[in-house]
Parts: C-alpha cells; sequence; structure tokens
C-alpha cells in the first residue's frame, strides 16, 4: 500500500487509495481496512469519499461519508440562495419602514387639519376630539 521510494533528489512516501465507480464499490461491496480510503466515482461525475474509521475491517456499504463532491456543491448552491433571500428580507424590512414613517407622517399631518374636504352633500372631517374621522351626510 505505501511506496517509500527514494531518490537522489530525496525521499518520498506515496499512498494510494481505492477508487472505482460507484456501481463497482456496490457491486462487489470489498472489506475497507482500518484508516483505508475509499474514493466513489458517483454516476454523476461527482466524487465522494468514503473512510474507514475503526479498528476492524468493515464493507464498503457500512462505511460513513466523509465527503460528497454532490453535496457540497448543493450547500454551495444553498448557501448563496439564503444570501440573496437574507438580502432581499433586509431590502423589504427596510421598505415597509420607510412607507410606515411615511404614513406617519401623513397621519400627522392630516390630525393637523380639522376639515378635509367638503362637497354640496358630504363633509370629511377628522374629529379633533378623538381623532376619528366624521364623515357627514347632509341631504336637502
Amino acid at each position: 500500500m505505501a511506496d517509500t521510494t527514494t531518490t537522489d533528489a530525496g525521499g518520498y512516501s506515496r499512498i494510494q487509495h481505492s477508487i472505482g465507480t460507484a456501481a463497482d464499490w456496490e457491486k462487489y461491496n470489498p472489506a475497507i481496512r482500518p484508516g483505508e480510503l475509499a474514493v466513489v466515482i458517483k454516476t454523476d461525475g461527482n466524487v465522494m469519499v468514503k473512510i474507514n474509521k475503526t479498528m476492524n475491517d468493515m464493507k464498503y456499504a457500512d462505511l460513513p461519508v466523509i465527503w460528497d463532491q454532490g453535496v457540497a456543491a448543493q450547500l454551495q448552491t444553498n448557501l448563496a440562495d439564503a444570501q440573496k433571500a437574507a438580502s432581499a428580507a433586509t431590502d423589504a424590512k427596510n421598505a415597509a419602514q420607510t412607507y410606515a414613517q411615511q404614513a406617519e407622517a401623513t397621519a400627522n399631518a392630516i390630525k393637523e387639519k380639522s376639515i378635509l374636504a367638503i362637497t354640496d352633500s358630504v363633509q370629511l372631517a377628522v374629529n379633533t376630539e378623538d381623532g376619528g374621522l366624521d364623515i357627514v351626510i347632509t341631504t336637502e
């Protein structure tokens, strides 16, 4: 498993991990030694890595996944979507605050006036005693 070939320039150690398609791993379900990684090429072309983190041999199917390229890509997409949604929510909150301030300013302006509109048969006025809106309809 380990290649400890030395050269004039120095030594190096190499560890080669098992790599195969998901179909082959599932078909043969081999025993994986303690500490060994199983690199899986999934049908969509993404890579998944499993590891035997026990002190005993384990079947491939029983190994936990420690990394999945497809899941990582989906999480990255989800994070970008969540950031966009958070930004939109902040914009909506700021717009709502602006509208609320404008509505309050309009309400305050209306309170200062006792009569808002008068026509031949309808008078629209703010009741200065209770702040309510009085509509008076006159018939002639």
